[in-house]
């Protein structure tokens, strides 16, 4: 304040402002600053798409509200444009039940549960695997609310990586397909089952198939318009804004 305070006053009437209010003007300027300083390194060093690791994952959950409900399958294929590099896949032992209609979706059962490690042992190694990678999931809003939810309870950090959500990128390169639902997708696209398995394998849900499944979708929605050579920060992730983990917290 004690350098406002002897601005020229001409300087200042030539704006128009007050020395009150070229305080407000520059502070409002300076954080502008601090925000360009943050993102300066996605402005001018986002590398194209064909650089960069991504991981495909999918879960399976026992209900459907993640404050309420727990992850019972965790699944990941780690790709780039050259194909798949790795996979991981996980049962997890909820410490309550499992909701009928959740039950009658995937197919889980506690008993199919009963030798698996708690889902806590089980995230760690998810997030060593999803370390440094960009994540591709299709509907994010919901995976998501489930690890952030999960992150809170078992008071392991969520990295804040970049997010590719692919029912919002297919609504945007292939407009006129009117359905965006990943089995809808599947059957447009023409993909296979996947001859990936998890452990007990459990048939059309199981999140390794359905990881395998939004891995193509991205790689199919990236083969329009030389998708792989645009800049990372060119893709559209989501509505309001979101582009990483915890923007979903919103």
């Amino acid at each position: 304040m004690t350098v406002l305070c002897h601005l020229n006053l001409d300087f200042c009437s030539f704006f128009k402002f007050s020395p009150c209010g070229f305080y407000r003007i520059y502070r409002l300027f300076f954080k502008a600053f601090l925000y360009f300083l943050e993102n300066m390194n996605d402005l001018f060093t986002s590398p194209p798409l064909k650089e960069l690791d991504f991981v495909a994952f999918d879960t399976e959950t026992s209900g459907l509200n993640p404050l309420t409900s727990e992850v019972l399958e965790i699944a990941a294929i780690k790709f780039n444009q050259g194909g798949i590099l790795e996979t991981f896949s996980s049962l997890a032992k909820p410490r309550g039940g499992i909701s009928e209609e959740a039950s009658r979706i995937n197919g889980i059962t506690l008993d199919m549960l009963s030798g698996s490690p708690p889902f806590g042992e089980v995230f760690s190694k998810f997030l060593e695997f999803v370390d440094g990678s960009v994540l591709v999931i299709h509907n994010a809003s919901f995976d998501l609310s489930f690890l952030i939810a999960e992150s809170e309870r078992t008071e392991k950090l969520l990295p804040d990586l970049p997010v590719i959500c692919t029912l919002q990128l297919s609504r945007k390169v292939f407009p006129k397909l009117g359905k965006y639902s990943l089995e809808f997708l599947r059957s447009v696209f023409q993909i296979e089952k996947s001859k990936l398995r998890s452990p007990g394998a459990m048939g059309y849900h199981e999140a390794l198939d359905d990881s395998f499944a939004c891995m193509e979708v991205f790689r199919k929605c990236m083969s329009r318009n030389n998708g792989w050579e645009k800049p990372f920060s060119d893709v559209v992730f989501h509505p309001k804004g979101f582009s990483k983990v915890w923007d979903f917290k919103k």
